[in-house]
């Protein structure tokens, strides 16, 4: 069972690679239920907490040429999601929707 989830995200990960969206559409309906859950507990706000994490996997796709693996994909969004959080609280509310805006 693990071997096929590992084969399925390197499948994925290849087209995800090549420009597929497809590719990315694997990773985003894998990996954000899980970010959001996460982020929206942590900063206790479900619009700005769905806005860090969409953000983080447009992100994702702008350096996708520059991701090595599959793991690569969720250290990046992690990582990615974990700072603008920080940034969500060192930043009043009305600056952080603005900042987000400006993508």
């Amino acid at each position: 069972m693990k071997y096929n989830r590992l084969t399925e995200s390197q499948h994925y990960f290849d087209k995800f690679s090549q420009g597929d969206e497809k590719g990315l559409e694997y990773f985003y309906n894998r990996l954000y239920p899980s970010l959001f859950y996460k982020r929206s507990r942590y900063i206790k706000d479900d619009t700005n907490a769905a806005s860090i994490v969409s953000e983080a996997f447009l992100r994702l796709w702008l350096i996708r040429n520059s991701i090595t693996d599959p793991n690569h994909i969720e250290t990046f969004l992690s990582n990615t999601t974990i700072e603008a959080c920080k940034s969500y609280y060192k930043t009043s509310s009305h600056n952080f929707q603005r900042n987000m805006l400006r993508l």
